[in-house]
């Protein structure tokens, strides 16, 4: 089960609050990918090739090229797609600067290459981006403002926010538009 791999990766050693919000990213993730049925042709990766000069075609004797492709999938219209994935508190909406940069993004050139070296011929790269909410746990009112009934004015806090309040308020961000926080983009690697 992907989720309780991915969620046994939030350990207790993580700031409560960093913890709270990759939980929710991570779920709307899940959320989002569980509408896919695509098949699982590799997690993971790991890849090494010649590193050649492209003037003359020779291979260097004592560098190579190695990294891992984070995902290989069949899609359910049986496109292969190589899949990355990247956080970001940048904006990843299509059109936005995020997205235009990735025409050239030399780590996308380098997994189509690498794929093609292992006999795998990708239709598209999917890069798959978790944008961070962009909100911070709610510290107590230095001057906190009493109602006639004792209780703090909407604006005031009486006390910091709890990792578990900070938790609800990141999902109910998050679940106000899930295509903010989980945007899918598809770039595609010609030959040249």
């Amino acid at each position: 089960d992907p989720m309780k791999v991915g969620l046994n990766m939030l350990t207790d050693e993580m700031d409560p609050f960093d913890r709270a919000k990759a939980r929710i990213m991570f779920m709307a993730y899940t959320a989002v990918w569980d509408e896919v049925r695509c098949k699982v042709l590799g997690v993971e990766v790991s890849f090494e090739q010649p590193l050649v000069n492209p003037e003359t075609g020779e291979e260097c004797d004592f560098w190579r090229r190695a990294g891992k492709i984070d995902l290989i999938i069949e899609m359910p219209d049986k496109r292969i797609a190589l899949v990355e994935h990247k956080t970001s508190s940048e904006d990843p909406s299509p059109g936005g600067t995020y997205a235009s940069r990735l025409v050239l993004d030399e780590q996308l050139s380098y997994y189509t290459m690498a794929a093609k070296h292992l006999r795998i011929k990708p239709d598209v790269i999917v890069y798959d981006v978790l944008r961070k909410p962009q909100i911070s746990p709610l510290k107590a009112s230095e001057n906190i403002r009493l109602k006639k009934d004792g209780t703090p004015y909407k604006n005031s806090r009486a006390e910091d926010e709890t990792p578990e309040e900070y938790e609800r308020r990141v999902l109910e961000l998050v679940l106000k538009d899930v295509s903010k926080y989980v945007v899918r983009i598809p770039v595609r690697r010609f030959e040249q």
